[in-house]
């Protein structure tokens, strides 16, 4: 097969999750985006569901490494801030990535019923968490891994849950200032039942 096919199929599925979502694109759909052939598909991924997926991958990946990058552009700058950093260019912008987020979605609805075109979806998921757990010890070192993990699964679910906002109600999403200060608020008001507990963080 012609060197690029691979590189232009997956560019393609990409573009096509964005404008079509996951399941309504067909491989005729990536064949003329792409400018290949069908044959291309099955050499390069085996399936056109695997190809969608390879894009899916591709989303979820760039959804990690914006905060990601963001975070660490400011380690050192004090207690707070890299999570603050990533949390906010986490936010930001949701409602332009209303298509993105809707492919998301598709995504996780065919995950659950067991459609291979959800397939790796949860492999996606699992390379942002441990992304993001990364990147909260290095925040909050004084966080093991079992507290890092769990508080990577908070971030990621907070993302997701405004994400999902978004698409239904999107004047009801709170700017990315917002959810910090609720975050700290929260934070102050369940500090007293921590506290109780002898200070354990389970």
């Amino acid at each position: 097969m012609p060197r690029g096919h691979k590189e232009a199929l997956r560019a393609a599925a990409r573009t096509l999750l964005r404008r079509k979502g996951l399941q309504a694109t067909t491989a005729r759909d990536l064949v003329e985006e792409s400018g290949t052939n069908l044959a291309s598909i099955g050499y390069h991924f085996g399936s056109k569901d695997a190809l969608m997926g390879a894009a899916l991958t591709d989303l979820v990946r760039d959804w990690t490494e914006r905060p990601v990058t963001a975070s660490r552009a400011v380690h050192g700058a004090g207690q707070g801030a890299p999570l603050a950093a990533g949390l906010r260019t986490m936010l930001d912008g949701l409602g332009e990535r209303r298509a993105e987020v809707l492919a998301a979605l598709e995504a996780v609805v065919a995950s659950g019923r067991g459609d291979p075109v959800g397939a790796a979806l949860p492999g996606a998921l699992r390379a942002a968490l441990a992304a993001v757990a990364v990147e909260v010890r290095a925040s909050a070192p004084d966080l093991d891994e079992q507290q890092a993990a769990a508080a990577a699964a908070v971030i990621v679910a907070l993302h997701d849950g405004l994400a999902l906002l978004s698409t239904a109600v999107p004047d009801a999403v709170p700017a990315p200032d917002a959810v910090l200060a609720a975050l700290v608020g929260l934070g102050a008001d369940l500090q007293p039942v921590f506290a109780e507990r002898g200070g354990t963080r389970r």
